[in-house]
């Protein structure tokens, strides 16, 4: 090979490798404790609901189980917030792709249609349920569904807020929305729905990505951050439980509990971010384990369609908890335990199904073209319209 081929071949090899460099820079590294956080967070808000829907938290009122069913609730009341924190963190400035809320759309659909479908063959439901699921969004049937479909529509433009605003004036801003509306006697004065909404998935939305785009976690110790968490799920406990009965009796008014153990309560947002900022600090390089977390926090969404779904709660377990308590709070609790490892894994094992049989049918394809003709045709109204 003559000097001018070599030459010529080196640059040739040096344009790749330059490509392929650019290639790994431009791509976001996956945080695998974010997936872990993302599981153990679905397994805690299966627990939760099982808590309150199952009977036992109502039925602990009024008794000395109260503070250790209490305990436990607010335990499992920081992981809706870290959940969504954490889309912030790994969705900044992401692809936002169309296709996978138009899949996930679909997700829920077959599980809202299905459950109920199986549930009026056997006699469970009515045929009013069914046709109000077939159409779950308007519906309004999963209320986590339709506030991510209200911030997916956003984040583009979130992302866009994020870059332009001084990040101190907006963590300053978005502080004192939360602490005014947290010392309101509503606990509700901006219309959060207590976290219920589209809304506050936007607050926490931009939350995370501020988490995540100044790398906070680097910045903070774990040991500061477990010392957050443990303060403020002790402040959401003994507030809870000591704030109204001193409202009450001084003032002769309700305040207390929307101020400590709601979604939007200063000390369970604060519990959240630093729970999210602990778990995206830890490093997993096992392959296996990489493997097996990307694949649990893919189907944490169906294990929230499954055991939320209302028709399923009545028809499983609802108010099937409470008589537990009647052979002692420990192994009420216990039991709680159990009920949510079966209920979780069950979840799981279907869901992992279902994604079997939506690869099968290539929905993840189908959604891709129906976002691309979405996009066509918007671009095409756009182009008539300025035209």
């Amino acid at each position: 090979m003559s000097e001018e081929n070599r030459v010529i071949t080196a640059r040739k090899e040096g344009r790749k490798e330059g490509r392929k460099e650019g290639r790994k820079e431009g791509r976001k590294e996956r945080n695998y404790g974010i997936d872990l956080l993302k599981t153990f967070a679905m397994f805690l808000i299966v627990m939760d609901h099982l808590l309150a829907h199952g009977g036992m938290l109502s039925a602990a009122k009024g008794t000395t189980s109260i503070y250790l069913v209490t305990a436990v609730n607010v335990l499992c009341f920081w992981p809706v917030n870290a959940y969504a924190l954490s889309t912030g963190v790994t969705g900044f400035h992401g692809k936002h792709d169309l296709s996978r809320l138009i899949y996930l759309y679909v997700q829920t659909i077959f599980y809202s249609a299905g459950i109920v479908i199986l549930l009026y063959l056997s006699g469970f439901c009515s045929m009013g349920e069914v046709l109000r699921d077939l159409f779950p969004l308007i519906g309004g049937r999963y209320w986590y569904f339709t506030a991510y479909f209200f911030l997916f529509l956003l984040m583009p433009y979130l992302d866009k807020l994020i870059d332009t605003v001084d990040h101190f004036k907006l963590t300053v801003i978005l502080s004192l929305l939360c602490l005014l509306n947290a010392l309101s006697i509503s606990g509700n004065i901006f219309h959060w729905n207590y976290g219920l909404s589209g809304s506050w998935l936007c607050i926490l939305y931009l939350f995370g990505a501020l988490l995540g785009k100044y790398r906070v976690a680097e910045r903070v110790s774990a040991k500061v951050l477990l010392l957050v968490t443990a303060v403020c799920l002790l402040l959401s406990y003994l507030g809870y439980l000591i704030v109204p009965e001193l409202a009450m009796r001084l003032a002769g008014i309700h305040y207390g509990e929307y101020q400590f153990l709601k979604f939007t309560a200063p000390t369970i947002l604060l519990s959240g971010i630093a729970i999210v900022l602990l778990f995206s600090k830890i490093q997993i390089n096992s392959r296996g384990m990489q493997k097996a977390l990307r694949l649990l926090s893919s189907l944490t969404f169906g294990v929230f369609l499954i055991h939320e779904d209302s028709v399923f709660v009545d028809a499983v377990y609802r108010d099937k908890l409470s008589m537990y308590l009647e052979h002692g709070t420990l192994y009420a609790v216990g039991m709680l335990f159990i009920w949510s490892a079966v209920l979780f894994v069950f979840c799981l094992a279907v869901d992992f199904l279902r994604s079997r049989l939506f690869a099968l049918l290539k929905i993840d394809r189908l959604s891709g073209r129906l976002a691309a003709w979405l996009k066509r045709t918007y671009a095409a109204l756009s182009t008539r319209v300025r035209a």
